[in-house]
């Protein structure tokens, strides 16, 4: 564990890049702008056709809206080529350099918002990393909150967020009509064999 938060530590000490519209560095969250490297057109094909197959949501802590199980991308064979990979790609650099660390997607859900859509608060347990991708937002579109900081971030079409898991955070009640759609993941890291680093408990 000492290994990772020194990891952790030095990521937040990196010179902030061009790409990175927000960063609060007391809690390790940085907010991305990808709207250039991903087509949200596929991604949106992708998650309606899943709601068509699945269109009852799952219960937790999202209120009144529609969210598929926790293994979207077992069930879409591209989304790897068309999202995953621009996502992992700031994972690594800001989080879990190659040489170091294997990514382990442990979960990922589509979360469509419509009015009076909320989630309360919670975190993502022992996740190391999780994060909201931003597919589809709309005028008052209701920002997602950190707790107990208050922090919040106003989402954006083709904004991605990555957070520690252990951090908690909701969204306050969708007020107004029109549609939100996000992905939301869970990552694990795997130190590797040839890394150098010793585990310490």
């Amino acid at each position: 564990m000492n290994s990772f938060l020194t990891k952790l530590k030095e990521s937040q000490q990196r010179e902030p890049a061009l790409h990175i519209i927000d960063t609060v560095k007391k809690n390790n969250i940085y907010t991305i702008d990808i709207s250039s490297q991903v087509n949200n057109s596929q991604v949106l094909d992708r998650i309606y056709e899943y709601k068509d197959k699945f269109p009852i949501s799952r219960t937790s802590s999202i209120e009144n809206a529609w969210h598929s199980d926790y293994f979207f991308h077992n069930h879409v064979p591209d989304l790897d080529v068309i999202l995953l990979n621009t996502i992992e790609k700031y994972i690594r650099e800001f989080y879990a350099p190659k040489n170091t660390y294997d990514l382990i997607l442990l979960s990922s859900w589509p979360i469509i918002y419509q009015k009076g859509s909320h989630v309360n608060r919670h975190n993502h347990g022992v996740s190391a990393l999780s994060g909201v991708y931003y597919v589809q937002t709309g005028t008052g579109s209701q920002p997602l909150v950190f707790s107990p900081s208050e922090h919040t971030i106003h989402p954006k079409e083709g904004m991605l967020v990555l957070f520690p898991g252990d951090l908690y955070h909701y969204v306050p009640v969708q007020k107004v009509e029109g549609t939100r759609i996000s992905i939301a993941f869970n990552y694990a890291f795997n130190i590797k064999l040839n890394s150098g680093i010793v585990n310490r408990h």
